[in-house]
């Protein structure tokens, strides 16, 4: 994840700490689409750049200063540039984690895995859905974490006989989840709650203008 906050303690935010490590992590996870091109259940295609990316991040990991003791410390917001769990870049949600949880804490952890396939099977094939920026916003007055993910629908529904005439309007929208969340040990717990009036979700992103 990238922060984009200012409120971020000077260790986290320092340019030239592991720049190197940083920038090529960065282009690899473009390249890869932040991982979404790998997919395990179809082909090992792209399976040695994902290696490649993931000792990437054990090599930042391992360079980078202490983790910090405090939420204040992580307080803003953090977009993913690249995961490396299979069929996973909307399970950052703490939705989705409750579920794998879930699963876990009845003894079927197995099961969490197929109901992430087969939702990525649903949303995800035959260009019905795609996933587009994933974020997470901390905030830590609040104890509070909101995490959301772009999705477009029926982007790629064209006919390719009739010069790629548009089947179906394409529509797009923000999934928002809040949690509670504290920092104990290195890692934030959480808990999936309803926004109430004094957890108010992320301000919206300003629109594009349109260009001449």
């Amino acid at each position: 994840m990238t922060a984009t906050a200012s409120a971020l303690t000077p260790t986290l935010t320092s340019a030239d700490v592991n720049t190197e490590l940083k920038l090529s992590l960065l282009s690899l996870a473009a390249n890869l689409d932040r991982g979404q091109s790998y997919n395990p259940t179809s082909s090992d295609a792209y399976k040695e750049r994902m290696d490649t990316a993931t000792k990437l991040v054990e090599a930042l990991v391992a360079a980078s200063p202490p983790l910090p003791t405090s939420l204040d410390a992580l307080d803003g917001e953090w977009e993913l540039v690249y995961t490396n769990v299979a069929h996973g870049i909307f399970r950052s949600s703490p939705f989705f984690l409750a579920i794998q949880q879930a699963y876990a804490n009845d003894g079927v952890p197995e099961k969490a895995e197929l109901f992430f396939k087969l939702h990525e099977l649903q949303t995800c094939s035959w260009g019905i859905s795609k996933i587009g920026r994933v974020a997470q916003t901390i905030k830590a007055s609040e104890g509070m974490l909101y995490s959301e993910f772009d999705t477009n629908l029926l982007t790629l529904t064209t006919i390719p006989v009739l010069g790629f005439f548009k089947l179906l309007p394409t529509f797009g929208g923000c999934v928002i989840t809040a949690s509670t969340a504290k920092l104990v040990d290195g890692k934030i717990e959480m808990e999936v709650a309803c926004p109430s009036p004094e957890h108010t979700s992320p301000s919206p992103r300003p629109k594009p203008q349109p260009q001449a």
